[in-house]
């Protein structure tokens, strides 16, 4: 498997139960990931089917994400741009 321009080696999948968390907003929903033996600055990245499966909206110019938590609200997830 190619990623981030390198060949990478699988190591296999894992389902996982996943919080998102926004102070006391959050909401929980499993996901399968794919686990590689890579370098790379990310910890995990999340597909469309995760995504949709959150109910999710992502915006990459304002690096923030919407959700809707398990209470019907909707939490905003920012990323620190210097972190960024």
């Amino acid at each position: 498997m190619t990623f981030s321009g390198e060949r990478v080696s699988t190591k296999g999948y894992i389902d996982l139960v996943t919080t998102f968390r926004r102070r006391n907003a959050t909401r929980k929903i499993k996901i399968r990931y794919l686990v590689v033996d890579g370098c790379t600055p990310y910890n995990a990245l999340l597909g469309k089917s995760s995504l949709n499966k959150l109910g999710a909206i992502v915006s990459t110019p304002h690096l923030a994400m919407k959700f809707p938590t398990e209470k019907g609200e909707i939490a905003t997830i920012y990323v620190n741009q210097r972190d960024a």
